[in-house]
């Protein structure tokens, strides 16, 4: 896992060159004050989306936005297997809707089902 940081100050990579042969977590700053210096000295790379004009940095929502669009787009066209296993998908998908769901072990009680050991512990 490699830990990214975002900033237009640091010198680093644009979206289209980082490096993705391992996995990012991506970290935003804030609008502000960006990332923390917790996390700039903990970085292992720096992200920058190229600005044109007098703009500094986009709102964080636009720029997470664009930097999840570019990288996306970069890993559907590589030849990296970074698509989960569909077991794994189906996993997180039951721990998401056993997780969302009010009361998801009374719910299967009363059909007389129980939750998988997996999830039993999520509720």
């Amino acid at each position: 896992m490699q830990i990214v940081v975002t900033s237009p100050h640091a010198e680093g990579h644009t979206p289209e060159n980082l490096p993705l042969d391992r996995p990012v977590a991506l970290v935003m700053g804030t609008e502000f004050s960006g990332a923390s210096d917790f996390m700039m000295s903990h970085a292992d790379a720096f992200v920058e989306i190229p600005m044109h004009g007098f703009a500094e940095s986009f709102n964080i929502s636009v720029a997470a936005g664009i930097l999840m669009q570019r990288l996306r787009t970069r890993l559907e066209q590589s030849e990296l297997a970074w698509k989960l296993h569909p077991d794994e998908h189906a996993l997180l998908n039951a721990e998401w809707v056993f997780k969302s769901v009010r009361n998801a072990k009374g719910i299967l009680a009363r059909h007389g089902l129980t939750p998988p050991p997996t999830l039993a512990a999520l509720s």
